[in-house]
């Protein structure tokens, strides 16, 4: 998740046929591209970090596990069209070549490097606030909150600003873009999804039992939404929703966080996610958000 591939090659791992359909897409797009027909070559050009997006099927055997400790952006195929057929096959590698595109759309846009997901629930609400107005100057974030919160206090909620007037707090309903400055807060209606596009949008999903939204959910939804950088922070809240997926996030590359749990109103969620072992930085919410500009400075 730590990758730039809007400035290095794609490496490909498919068979003959696929790899040279997918690789003239991708230079007619202006990208360099690396095919590596062995998880041998997987493994050489991964150690030299050529490669910022990896396009692979299960042909990659136990190259798999190079690539999952690569920090790439990564794009599976679960399925290849019939090779003899050209028009499908034309078909499949500009669908591929954009899925590239959007993925790497994010990571070189200056004014938006990284999406980074906000999290808590009873007496996170002032916290944010103070974390938020203690950023002097919008870094190249996005930021996504997930609060718990009743359906009948959306409205309640989506009217909670900041002071700070460089950013700015919108309830999803639909769809949105992200970008520096933006505060988007997740429903509780509805999962939201993430693209590598950096746009957010509600799936069309509940919840399901439990809380709503549900944070365990909505960190898992960072680890394979494609984008080049994420990150979480946990501030104040009752309970341990969102420790149980830190684990699985911070394997694939994530960023985890958290409030420090004898200054927050309701200490028991950060310190939950700080027994995990996952968490980087503890700190009060203005000191986060100084850690934070000093992390994108430059």
């Amino acid at each position: 998740m730590t990758a730039d591939p809007a400035r290095r090659a794609v490496g490909l791992v498919l068979p003959p046929t696929y790899s040279l359909a997918l690789s003239r897409a991708l230079q007619a797009r202006g990208y360099e591209v690396e095919i590596a027909p062995t998880p041998a070559l997987v493994r050489v050009l991964v150690r030299e970090g050529h490669c910022g997006v990896w396009v692979f099927d299960d042909s990659v055997g136990d190259g798999m596990s190079a690539l999952s400790d690569s920090g790439a952006g990564l794009v599976p195929l679960d399925s290849l069209p019939d090779r003899a057929d050209a028009e499908a096959l034309d078909r499949w590698s500009t669908g591929v070549a954009t899925k590239v595109a959007q993925m790497t759309v994010q990571s070189s846009d200056p004014n938006c490097r990284a999406v980074w997901l906000l999290a808590g629930s009873a007496g996170a609400p002032p916290a944010v606030q103070a974390f938020l107005n203690a950023l002097v100057s919008p870094p190249p974030v996005a930021f996504v909150y997930a609060q718990h919160f009743d359906v009948d206090q959306e409205k309640q909620l989506a009217e909670l600003a900041p002071e700070n007037s460089a950013f700015e707090m919108t309830l999803l309903e639909d769809r949105a873009e992200l970008v520096t400055g933006s505060v988007t807060i997740i429903s509780p209606a509805c999962r939201y999804r993430l693209t590598p596009g950096a746009a957010i949008a509600c799936g069309g999903q509940s919840w399901g039992e439990g809380h709503a939204p549900d944070i365990n959910q909505a960190i898992e939804e960072l680890s394979v939404c494609g984008i080049a950088e994420t990150g979480v922070i946990i501030f104040s809240g009752m309970g341990s929703d969102g420790s149980r997926a830190l684990a699985d996030y911070t394997a694939a590359g994530g960023v985890v966080w958290a409030q420090n749990p004898d200054e927050a109103i309701c200490g028991a969620m950060p310190a939950a996610a700080v027994a995990t072992g996952c968490v980087s930085r503890i700190d009060t919410p203005s000191a986060l958000a100084a850690a934070l500009l000093r992390r994108y400075a430059g």
